[in-house]
């Protein structure tokens, strides 16, 4: 089982998306919300647990928000059976569910440069994937998406090997997919188990209005 769900963040912000899901949060993932500055990054916040419940309702998978658990620097989880990892960047949001360690990060075609790499990995492993062909956002995006399905944090980059479409980490190894169709992004999902059947996608669309989000396969 492996699928992504995602979705645009609201233009404006959206007291209903909030009103609707921030009050089944853990307590301290409700504050953590709320100490987020920026409105689009509430909404943002609170949008990704709404697309995990509904990865979970499309997949038969129980999913009790208020049991979930939010590490600080950690990854979050707290489902039984599977895992799940949330990401948000250049204004969308995207839930990946698995049976299998998942980790999944995006970001804008442009966000990372080498300097940025270079702070997390020596410079001849920098050189090292610039010859085999990666652009910087590629590199971290894929780093990313391996520690956390590893259950690390980006401290522990330097751990990661990138080689092909796999990585390994700590003594683990893991397949890379990219993900494809999110004009702007780069994407990358690790999961620590072979994957043979394509991505499930589905994009959704916030609705005011009705305080819900609808689906169409991506």
């Amino acid at each position: 089982m492996l699928s992504l769900h995602y979705a645009a963040v609201p233009a404006q912000p959206c007291e209903a998306l909030q009103a609707l899901w921030r009050p089944r949060l853990p307590t301290n993932k409700q504050a953590a919300v709320v100490a987020l500055r920026q409105a689009s990054d509430r909404d943002a916040s609170v949008l990704g647990i709404a697309l995990l419940a509904r990865a979970c309702a499309h997949a038969g998978v129980a999913c009790e928000v208020a049991t979930l658990r939010f590490p600080e620097r950690a990854k979050p989880h707290g489902l039984v059976g599977c895992d799940f990892s949330i990401s948000h960047a250049g204004g969308f949001v995207g839930c990946v569910l698995s049976s299998a360690a998942v980790g999944f990060d995006w970001e804008p075609e442009e966000a990372a440069a080498w300097s940025d790499l270079r702070q997390l990995l020596m410079p001849a492993e920098c050189h090292r994937l610039q010859a085999a062909g990666w652009t910087a956002t590629e590199a971290w995006v894929a780093l990313e998406a391996i520690v956390k399905a590893a259950g690390i944090g980006m401290e522990q980059a330097s751990e990661v090997r990138l080689e092909g479409l796999r990585g390994e980490c700590l003594g683990r190894h893991f397949q890379l997919i990219p993900v494809r169709g999110v004009a702007g992004q780069v994407a990358w999902i690790a999961t620590d188990r072979s994957v043979s059947t394509p991505l499930r996608s589905f994009r959704y669309t916030w609705h005011e209005d009705s305080a819900g989000l609808s689906a169409t396969v991506a």
